[in-house]
């Protein structure tokens, strides 16, 4: 019987082995191309994109320091009628297959997103090779050309801008962030866009931040300067690694204040059918530079330099929610805001929030705190 037993499972172990399917499907990286950054431009019936690909590298090659102006990347771009169609004439330049799943930027360039940005996400977002979490950023002018802009300290053009934006305090306009505004109550959102600047020295080109562009029907229809950026992530309640600066000019010299710590609060409100919104935004800060002749090493002048700031701020925060408002653009959320606190009267009135936006009265409240105000010499 004990025989029987053995035999059987001997029988089971061999029978198991005409499972085991080896290596028919395997996927060799050295048959792969890993794409880091993609560039969309033209418009929606010729597009043109553009991708960069990491470059294969000698093993001596690879021991060397990164960084050093050189690029390690190659860059490859093709036309077609959509961007499925760009993919597969893509695909027959290159002796390797495509891979997506690091890619980290998606750069649309200006005259494409003055089309349909929508377009532009629709295949990555449908795509199941593609992750969700790659940046989208919008160029001033053709993005395939900063793909090929010198990458100083950087290995690759796509990994500076992903570390020029997540410094700056853009890390969360990634794809799954797009697709949500494309779907939110309000039909409007920003993106940041980046520039290519001409220097004296090497290298010539460089890439730097040129603000939020402001999206509305899936379309770009204008753009937020630096300042007007900042005090917009300021609603948001971001502040990023270098934190912002805010400048408080006198008559005889300016003031540099750096935000520390900040804390942003909207509340809706809906009284006889008036839609109402109170912003509370409360500054913790530290004096950066003083070239006025005020030391503010007292708490008295460090009081009066509160109450200046509460009003330029509170001036500030009103001229940019009021220059919008008249547009019917919101950029600032309210639409969400109102959805949550109202999801009744909302749906009402969903379908005219485009009209009700500019009656919506805004109530801008600053609290401002300096607790430090440097090392006094």
């Amino acid at each position: 019987m004990r025989k029987h037993w053995k035999i059987a499972k001997l029988f089971v172990a061999l029978i198991s082995t005409l499972c085991l399917c080896g290596c028919w499907d395997r996927q060799d990286i050295n048959d792969k191309s890993f794409v880091i950054g993609v560039g969309i431009d033209g418009h929606k019936e010729n597009i043109e994109l553009t991708v960069e690909l990491i470059s294969p590298v000698k093993p001596a090659e690879s021991l060397g320091s990164a960084g050093g102006g050189k690029s390690k990347s190659i860059v490859y771009s093709s036309v077609g009628t959509d961007l499925s169609d760009c993919m597969s004439k893509l695909q027959g330049k290159i002796s390797r297959k495509l891979f997506w799943q690091h890619n980290g930027v998606i750069l649309i360039g200006k005259n494409f997103a003055e089309t349909d940005i929508k377009a532009s996400v629709d295949y990555f977002a449908r795509n199941t090779e593609s992750r969700l979490r790659p940046m989208v950023v919008l160029a001033q002018g053709k993005a395939g050309d900063f793909f090929t802009s010198p990458t100083e300290l950087e290995n690759t053009s796509s990994e500076k801008i992903r570390e020029l934006l997540t410094i700056q305090g853009y890390r969360k306009y990634i794809l799954s962030y797009l697709l949500q505004r494309i779907k939110g109550d309000s039909d409007s959102f920003v993106l940041p866009m980046i520039k290519q600047t001409k220097q004296i020295t090497k290298p010539k080109n460089s890439i730097q931040l040129n603000g939020l562009g402001i999206i509305q029907n899936n379309r770009l229809i204008g753009r937020l300067n630096l300042a007007d950026s900042s005090n917009l992530l300021h609603l948001f309640n971001q502040t990023h690694f270098n934190n912002p600066l805010i400048t408080h000019l006198e008559k005889e010299g300016s003031i540099t204040i750096q935000v520390m710590h900040l804390n942003t609060k909207i509340q809706p409100r809906i009284k006889k059918n008036r839609w109402q919104a109170t912003v509370e935004i409360a500054y913790q800060c530290d004096i950066k530079e003083n070239t006025t002749r005020e030391s503010y090493d007292e708490p008295a002048t460090v009081l009066i330099l509160e109450e200046e700031m509460k009003l330029e701020m509170k001036q500030r925060f009103e001229r940019l929610i009021n220059s919008w408002k008249k547009r019917g653009v919101d950029i600032f959320g309210f639409a969400e805001t109102f959805h949550r606190g109202y999801p009744k009267e909302w749906n009402r009135i969903k379908q005219d929030w485009k009209d009700i936006f500019p009656t919506v009265v805004v109530d801008v409240q600053i609290k401002f705190d300096i607790n430090r105000p440097g090392n006094i010499y």
